[in-house]
């Protein structure tokens, strides 16, 4: 329990990546829900694991939290929701990263290009759950323009992995998460020197 009220290594800010105020969120209320805590102890110990913006939200409702500290605590929480956690502000952030990336390429920087495009899924697929918007991503339409940046090659593979996927489950789609595994395997297959293609020019 005293974990909790110990400032971590990098409390959150509310401020940069949008995509961690979900997975911040459901961590830390896990862990606070193991203890039972009364809502005076939930709001020290988001006083310790904030700071910046974040920090500025929890200190206006801690101030206010003497007489109703769970009125103060469900307010508190709407509002870092509402400025930090707008599921249409993190799909929106998140669409914007898969198109900046460019069509890859089977050259050197192969590997590297496949960990970014694995680490911006990694932010997909934990904010799934969370974001209505972004359910989508189980379909074709929201998997498509994040494959397209595939090279070619791993690109007929997908499609083929999907068509036998639809055939040995009625016609769906596979799910975001099977793509993820699917990406996944590249990563580790592209980081193996010794079974690369020769780099085209």
């Amino acid at each position: 329990k005293r974990d909790l009220e110990r400032v971590p290594a990098r409390p959150f800010t509310g401020e940069g990546d949008l995509v961690m105020f979900f997975p911040w969120k459901a961590s830390l209320q896990r862990r606070m829900d193991e203890f039972s805590l009364t809502p005076f102890e939930q709001l020290d110990v988001l006083v310790a694991h904030t700071a910046g913006k974040a920090r500025k939200v929890v200190d206006t409702y801690y101030a206010l939290s003497g007489h109703d500290p769970e009125g103060a605590l469900a307010k508190l929480w709407k509002e870092m929701q509402e400025s930090f956690g707008s599921g249409q502000k993190v799909a929106a952030s998140l669409k914007r990263k898969v198109a900046s990336l460019p069509k890859m390429k089977d050259d050197a920087k192969l590997g590297e290009n496949l960990k970014e495009l694995r680490k911006i899924c990694y932010g997909l697929a934990h904010n799934l759950p969370y974001v209505p918007s972004l359910q989508l991503l189980n379909f074709s339409e929201g998997q498509e323009p994040i494959w397209r940046k595939l090279p070619d090659r791993f690109i007929k593979r997908w499609c083929k992995i999907g068509a036998e996927y639809e055939n040995s489950n009625g016609d769906q789609h596979p799910p975001f998460s099977r793509f993820v595994e699917f990406l996944e395997s590249l990563v580790v297959e592209c980081s193996s020197d010794n079974f690369q293609p020769s780099p085209t020019e």
